[in-house]
């Protein structure tokens, strides 16, 4: 079990011109609850330190001032030594990313785009978007999932072998998307 809290505060102030942002100035702050448990199902065979199956899992709850609510995660696995020397193994998780410290303490950088269509009377619509800076109120964090399946087959100390099938989804992706494509 454990506790987490995070800040994370950035300051910058230039006159470089290259920069598209020359003032940032800002604080984020976040709060985690987590707990981890193994739980073996098979005792090890005589003379082994491993267990022969196993469960494991893990469940995080995060907030942050950069989202609204709560995210939880969490991972459940299953490791199953068939023979002292082959494993098998499998994972199932969900994992988060909120937006990033940078791009959450920026200012708002409203701005008007365009996108040609034929259809509208004159070739093309006005549109009004957010190019960059602060958090709009519903934006929640990236999330995604994943599930893994593989085996490990391990003949000696010196070297050994794996193949793992990896399978993820990614929802609510942070990105940008133009107007036109839109």
């Amino acid at each position: 079990f454990g506790v987490e809290r995070q800040r994370q505060e950035i300051r910058l102030d230039t006159n470089t011109p290259t920069l598209v942002t020359r003032y940032i100035n800002g604080v984020v702050t976040g709060n985690a609850a987590f707990a981890e448990v193994r739980l073996p199902l098979l005792s090890p065979r005589p003379g082994s330190s491993r267990d022969r199956i196993a469960l494991t899992g893990a469940m995080r709850r995060e907030t942050s001032d950069r989202f609204e609510g709560h995210v939880q995660t969490k991972t459940l696995g299953l490791e199953a030594w068939a023979t002292e020397k082959l494993l098998f193994r499998a994972t199932y998780s969900t994992a988060m990313r909120p937006l990033l410290s940078y791009a959450a303490i920026q200012d708002v950088e409203p701005e008007l785009d365009f996108f040609f269509d034929t259809a509208l009377p004159d070739g093309y619509q006005i549109v009004p978007v957010v190019r960059g800076g602060g958090i709009p109120p519903e934006l929640r964090p990236e999330h995604s999932t994943t599930a893994t399946m593989g085996l490990l087959y391990r003949p000696s100390a010196d070297w050994s072998l794996s193949l793992t099938h990896w399978d993820t989804k990614f929802r609510d992706q942070i990105t940008f998307i133009s107007a036109q494509t839109l």
